[in-house]
């Protein structure tokens, strides 16, 4: 029942649209109108500019890192004291589970984000040094070509690799296999604009402005 509890809380923690949430709350604008349509940070940015963008990005990464420490903290101790045997694996289903809430959120007709800030949030809590590696790569990628998509499915293929190679505890890393994968499903539509040439680029610019109010943009 603990592990069902844990689960069940992470799930819901990855499901909160922050997206959603600050666009409307901010600006009055659903995001999933505008842009590419998607509710994470990258398409926030596009369409709300750096500040919003930046807020959803730490809430999102925020939500998956609360998942993990609350089921490898309280939820463990709690299954240890009732000698459930999947205590030492708690913190590993939670950002399982966390990333899953937000990519099928129930808020939002189960269209969550890809899944991306959720992930390395989880897998901050999970295996710091082996994550700051791969945001090492995802930054490196996205510094040479602009294209968040390409860093994302790039950081995606490199996370098993590196937790392997770092050692990272056995489950950690099976736990990477799922996430990677599914981070990449969620990407299908950006890399069919990758090899056709069409993605998009992010180009920092000031005096961002978000689209009128009922209208959706056309940028992929």
């Amino acid at each position: 029942m603990i592990a069902i509890a844990v689960i069940a809380i992470a799930f819901l923690l990855g499901s909160v649209p922050w997206g959603l949430i600050i666009g409307r709350s901010w600006h009055g604008i659903d995001v999933r109108r505008h842009g590419s349509g998607n509710l994470g940070a990258t398409n926030v940015f596009r369409v709300l500019g750096g500040r919003a963008g930046a807020v959803v990005l730490a809430l999102d990464m925020g939500k998956g890192a609360a998942a993990v420490r609350i089921a490898a903290g309280p939820g463990a101790r709690a299954a240890e004291a009732s000698g459930s045997h999947l205590a030492p694996i708690l913190g590993v289903l939670a950002a399982l589970f966390a990333v899953i809430g937000h990519v099928a959120s129930p808020w939002v007709r189960f269209r969550g984000g890809k899944g991306v800030a959720t992930a390395a949030g989880a897998f901050l809590a999970l295996a710091p040094p082996a994550t700051l590696i791969v945001l090492a790569v995802w930054a490196a990628v996205f510094a040479i070509s602009r294209i968040v998509s390409l860093a994302s499915i790039t950081a995606a293929l490199a996370l098993p690799i590196v937790l392997r190679l770092g050692h990272a505890r056995e489950a950690i890393f099976w736990l990477a296999i799922p996430v990677s994968l599914l981070v990449l499903v969620r990407h299908l539509p950006n890399m069919r604009r990758l090899v056709s040439g069409r993605e998009h680029r992010i180009h920092f610019r000031r005096g961002t402005e978000p689209p009128p109010s009922g209208g959706v943009s056309s940028a992929p």
